[in-house]
């Protein structure tokens, strides 16, 4: 998959599930109730041992589009491409990530806050802009604030976004996706391995989010 296609995957479905896991059964395990739930998007972050391999099998997966998190170091962002990553989501802007991201032919989301940051990234070559922790700095009306000075700037807001406030945020005009963690995998469920409530929980946020009116492409 080339990056102009994983873009417009996001711009299609809306919506990241973002998985931060202890093990490899658990990230299994709640992957797959997810691919069932029918989200494309699963970006599972570098928080335990196992993640290349589990990486390896998303990629396996015709009908998922995956991705890799928390990516602090190059190496790291290297290793994630080789296992078939297609984006690479960082809480910080790292110029040689985002350079190795974009070789790599994976769209490279760097997080940001400030607008100094923000354009810092952007100039690097970001293809998207993680907003986090999103509704602390603002939510909608920073972005709102945001797109006087920066309206080229593109944004996957993330960290304790809810399912009820994204089509306020499509809304911008300049958020592609909200990344959405425990609405989708709630701890409970994830940590009793109730795959079955995992699954049903995910696709119900799905459809929810499929019901927006706005639910369509946002210009570039």
């Amino acid at each position: 998959m080339n990056p102009e296609t994983t873009r417009t995957v996001f711009e299609t479905e809306r919506l990241l599930a973002i998985g931060r896991f202890t093990d490899r059964e658990a990230a299994l395990g709640a992957t797959r109730a997810l691919r069932e739930a029918g989200f494309q998007l699963i970006e599972i972050t570098l928080s335990f041992e196992e993640w290349p391999s589990v990486l390896e099998e998303l990629a396996s997966w015709p009908e998922v589009t995956p991705g890799v998190g928390t990516v602090m170091t190059p190496e790291d962002a290297r290793l994630a491409l080789s296992l078939g990553a297609q984006y690479i989501v960082s809480p910080h802007t790292d110029a040689e990530v985002i350079r190795i991201a974009r070789d790599g032919g994976a769209l490279a989301i760097p997080g940001a806050a400030t607008p100094t940051e923000i354009a810092t990234a952007w100039r690097l070559g970001a293809d998207l802009i993680k907003l986090f922790p999103a509704p602390i700095l603002g939510g909608p009306e920073y972005l709102r604030v945001l797109k006087g000075p920066l309206p080229e700037v593109r944004y996957l807001v993330t960290g304790n976004v809810k399912p009820e406030t994204i089509q306020e945020y499509l809304e911008t005009g300049v958020v592609i996706a909200a990344g959405l963690g425990s609405p989708v995998l709630p701890p409970e469920s994830v940590a009793n391995q109730d795959w079955n409530t995992v699954q049903k929980t995910a696709k119900a946020v799905k459809q929810q989010i499929k019901k927006l009116s706005i639910h369509q492409k946002t210009r570039t």
